[in-house]
């Protein structure tokens, strides 16, 4: 809006609109919570103190937490000896504000109303902030102009408000959770293959861990030629085949250095457009963060991006399914079975997910070792690729919904295709 200009020479520049808060009603919250301490355990869990306006009513309410974590009445009184120096108190009259606080004892009755209207200005001045970065972000030329790049940032910071607003935790009772059993073993029985989540088109894997189910994120993890894409790609297909008949639903990004933001931007877009049920990431070590922990170390980036893919699963409410390489550790062992700390930068991948999945070949290594015709081992090195040819393990290394164990597969390398592994108790008798 242009400047008014005014017949004594001044301007008359509009001021920009306050930030919405109601420094009031943080004033009565805390006069309540002095009043009666056991409303802490019904606000503490969803209001922290830097959702207050006013910085010192903040600073109050965190002292108030303080206190109450250790059984301590907080008052007035005892509140007092914590703000003695406080410049801020000093301004408003010094400790004597605390007792001022508590003069409407009738506040104790609408404090729960107060700490949800601080909350949820709280929420709003943080959709002001991301806004206004946006404005000045978007008009400032200065440096490299990235417009995609400042959409994906927005888009995060927007996501990081709404994520908080849905952050306020539940406990669920016996009840509840039995219920929530109940549903998920319907579900199961109505499938058709007595899944509960979304199959893998191998009946041995689903038999194991349910299927894939939605909200968590699935590691698959093997050495390099061990045949992770193919097991995703046949996972994929399955998925996809058994919701489309006439065409498969089966969308391919292949962006080259692809950021967690980045990802998570395309993928809110997909699930909106197109419904999708499922996300495979082929690999997750090649995904990048947002810039900041990168900067750091890749531990630390490799952690990012481990969260925000169990937050992306968690948010779409979808199947994550992300392969992952191990480290040369593997190598170095006489059993070369994946073990969980052979992730690598392991601790945050291992921690974030709901179920890890090894696969391991030995005909691969096998191969390996192939000894020329002539070798006095050549026999017995062929007797044993023989043996374990085509065959293959998938190693459930950690599962939240049952047990761990192994799962045999045949992979047919011609066609680089898994399938489900005969089940010897079925097979005809062999007659002479």
């Amino acid at each position: 809006m242009a400047e008014i200009l005014r017949i004594d020479g001044s301007s008359d520049v509009p001021q920009p609109p306050s930030l919405p808060a109601n420094v009031e009603a943080e004033a009565a919250l805390l006069g309540a919570l002095m009043v009666d301490n056991r409303l802490v355990e019904d606000v503490q869990i969803r209001l922290k103190a830097h959702h207050f306006f006013e910085p010192l009513h903040g600073r109050i309410y965190d002292a108030i937490l303080r206190l109450s974590d250790k059984n301590m009445i907080a008052n007035p009184v005892t509140l007092r000896p914590m703000f003695e120096g406080d410049e801020a108190m000093k301004e408003v009259g010094g400790p004597a504000y605390l007792a001022q606080l508590t003069g409407s004892g009738a506040a104790v009755i609408g404090a729960r109303d107060f700490a949800a209207q601080i909350y949820d200005l709280a929420l709003l001045r943080a959709l002001v902030g991301v806004g206004r970065d946006m404005v000045e972000g978007a008009l400032d030329t200065s440096e490299e102009v990235a417009p995609l790049a400042q959409i994906e940032r927005a888009e995060t910071e927007l996501y990081r408000v709404a994520e908080e607003g849905g952050s306020e935790g539940k406990a669920k009772s016996f009840g509840e959770a039995a219920i929530e059993s109940i549903k998920n073993i319907e579900t199961a029985l109505n499938s058709g293959g007595h899944l509960s989540g979304i199959t893998t088109g191998l009946e041995g894997i689903n038999a194991k861990i349910g299927g894939l189910h939605r909200s968590d994120l699935t590691i698959l993890a093997g050495r390099p030629g061990m045949g992770k894409s193919s097991l995703a790609t046949n996972i994929a297909f399955a998925a996809a085949q058994r919701y489309s008949l006439s065409g498969l639903p089966l969308y391919i990004d292949d962006t080259p250095g692809l950021t967690i933001a980045a990802l998570r931007t395309r993928a809110r877009r997909l699930k909106r457009q197109k419904g999708v049920g499922m996300i495979i990431v082929d690999y997750l070590q090649l995904l990048q963060g947002s810039g900041r922990s990168s900067n750091d170390n890749r531990v630390q980036e490799i952690s990012e991006i481990s969260r925000g893919l169990k937050q992306l699963a968690k948010e779409l409410h979808v199947p994550v399914l992300a392969l992952s390489q191990l480290s040369r550790a593997v190598e170095q062992r006489e059993d070369k079975r994946p073990q969980l700390s052979d992730l690598r930068e392991s601790g945050s991948i291992e921690q974030d997910a709901d179920i890890v999945l090894f696969i391991y070949r030995e005909d691969y290594y096998l191969t390996a070792r192939q000894p020329a015709d002539d070798h006095p081992d050549a026999q017995q090195w062929r007797e044993e690729m023989e043996r374990v040819y085509g065959q293959a393990e998938l190693i459930v290394a950690k599962q939240r919904h049952g047990a761990t164990g192994k799962v045999r597969m045949r992979f047919d390398s011609r066609v680089t295709k898994f399938s489900d592994a005969a089940d010897e108790s079925y097979l005809p008798e062999m007659r002479g």
